[in-house]
């Protein structure tokens, strides 16, 4: 996005500058076929599309444009200053979600330990709403295990084998959320990659 952080609200021009291209593309890329499949997931398997964007007009907007993939709003839950108010806390992110009609929120991993409480909330003002994770913090495995146990949905890490192994450990303890049917040990995302598996976060 070329919006400055000192900008409260995207211009509409902006947004459909970023949202059209973005849309098109996919579209192109994973065309439906005349029974509802995606040809490309019949050459890809298994690889599904998931849009996520740090500006909740862009994710709005591509909200509106189409209901066949999911969309989450990233938020450094505060972290990082911005002028937009819907930029700067969970809750704004909670509201930002559930208000647009968003599959869920992706909220920075340092942010969720300040406020661990954020999960819950999010199961009781929405229910169905997708909480996952990014930041550094996520290649500590005792954190990504006392996620699961927080109930978060998923987390976006660059250690995935060490993550993997600790929610496996955690798991065969029984002190793992992942053992309990939460997800957290199917859904793993690498920030080199991004690929999210929409399989596990619905529409």
């Amino acid at each position: 996005m070329a919006t400055p952080d000192d900008l409260a609200v995207t211009p509409p021009d902006e947004v459909n500058r970023v949202v059209g291209p973005i849309l098109a593309a996919v579209e192109r890329l994973c065309p439906p076929s005349n029974n509802g499949v995606d040809a490309a997931a019949a050459v890809a398997g298994e690889r599904q599309v998931v849009f996520s964007s740090f500006d909740p007009d862009v994710c709005r907007e591509l909200r509106a444009r189409q209901s066949r993939w999911p969309v989450l709003f990233l938020s450094t839950g505060g972290t990082e200053p911005h002028a937009d108010l819907r930029r700067t806390s969970l809750g704004a992110a909670l509201e930002v979600a559930a208000g647009g009609g968003l599959a869920g929120v992706i909220v920075d991993s340092g942010a969720l330990q300040a406020e661990p409480g954020f999960v819950s909330r999010v199961a009781a003002a929405a229910p169905g709403l997708k909480v996952l994770t990014y930041g550094r913090e996520n290649d500590d495995p005792e954190w990504v295990v006392e996620q699961g146990m927080l109930g978060v949905h998923g987390v976006i890490c660059d250690d995935v084998p060490s993550i993997l192994a600790a929610l496996r450990a955690g798991a065969a303890a029984g002190a793992g959320a992942a053992a309990g049917g939460a997800g957290l040990g199917e859904v793993l995302y690498t920030e080199q990659q991004h690929a999210f598996a929409a399989a596990r976060v619905p529409a």
